[in-house]
């Protein structure tokens, strides 16, 4: 929890203090009417334009405090920066501090995504948009919801917090807290995670995948499923479209249809054919469908082999091999 505050300080924490200078006087261009607020020193306006520095703001009626360089909006509010542009019902703007807070049906968008929510806080300096009620960005093929986000615009990153939901073409993906960059579709995890797979799940507590690759790396509390097998590592690695997999230290591969686990430190995956190899300090223990009796207590009738390299695959018929020494190929081919 600390390092995730930690993180996200670090992430802001320069762009907050750039974003501290005074703005410039925000300039109306056009209106319909204008009309005096007494005692408020403040002009009433139907279908203003306001203007600041590189940002035109847009509505069907404000109310602009010209001293405090301050207007609230009201429906069909519309911000354009740039390529930027946010629209909602309404919009409460501080042209000193260059921020809007937008209220109400509320959706920014660039060339790259569209952020949607009720409730959008957007520093027009730093470009980042805040909302803590829910809210969902989506990209051409992935979309992202969570309860509390963090979009920054210059850099593409998205930060999400709690019930993070990530959907994509090729996987669904829960998670408590994650960051997420548009432009390189990668995805990082900071605490439980699960991504599933269309007939397979990967499980973890601290890692990365790649939303268009489906690379991905993981390094705490890892679980790799496919129907009745697993494997476990302390480090996972796992190449979506080869389908290819790499655990190290600590495997255990298991098999609960063919009553197999395969122990090691060093061991690699085939999904195309089904395909284990476990080496350094290897091992399988094979479970019968009897058992023994040892201390009154019936066990599972256990043979347990050891060699330097291990391989198992699923055809027709369970077969076992006992590799005397592994040799690596081109292309990652182990024979």
């Amino acid at each position: 929890m600390q390092k995730t505050f930690v993180f996200l300080f670090l992430l802001i924490c320069p762009v907050l203090l750039f974003g501290q200078q005074k703005g410039s006087i925000i300039k109306i261009i056009s209106s319909s009417s204008v009309t005096g607020v007494r005692d408020k020193n403040a002009i009433f306006l139907k279908n203003p334009v306001f203007q600041q520095d590189n940002a035109t703001l847009t509505c069907d009626s404000a109310i602009f405090y010209t001293e405090r360089n301050y207007f609230e909006a009201y429906k069909n509010v519309h911000i354009q920066q740039l390529t930027t542009d946010i629209y909602s019902d309404e919009l409460q703007y501080d042209g000193n501090r260059k921020h809007a807070h937008l209220t109400g049906n509320v959706k920014m968008q660039d060339p790259k995504s569209i952020l949607t929510t009720n409730i959008l806080d957007y520093d027009m300096v730093a470009k980042i948009g805040t909302y803590t009620t829910g809210g969902k960005i989506q990209t051409q093929d992935v979309t992202l919801t969570s309860k509390n986000g963090y979009y920054f615009n210059n850099s593409s990153d998205a930060y999400f917090r709690y019930n993070v939901l990530v959907v994509t073409p090729q996987s669904t993906i829960k998670s408590d807290t994650m960051r997420y960059n548009i432009d390189s579709k990668w995805t990082y995890f900071y605490g439980p995670t699960n991504i599933k797979g269309k007939d397979d799940n990967l499980y973890t507590e601290n890692g990365a995948y790649n939303t268009l690759t489906e690379d991905a790396y993981f390094g705490k509390k890892n679980l790799y499923t496919q129907d009745t097998k697993s494997l476990k590592g302390d480090s996972l690695y796992y190449y979506g479209k080869a389908g290819y997999g790499k655990a190290v230290k600590n495997i255990v591969f298991t098999d609960k249809k063919d009553g197999t686990k395969m122990f090691g430190d060093l061991g690699y995956y085939y999904k195309i054919d089904q395909r284990t190899l476990v080496t350094k300090n290897a091992y399988v223990d094979i479970i019968s469908g009897d058992s023994v009796t040892v201390k009154d207590k019936k066990r599972p009738d256990t043979l347990r082999l050891g060699a330097d390299t291990l391989e198992t695959q699923m055809v027709l018929q369970k077969t076992l091999k006992l590799v005397p020494k592994i040799s690596v190929k081109a292309n990652n081919e182990v024979g």
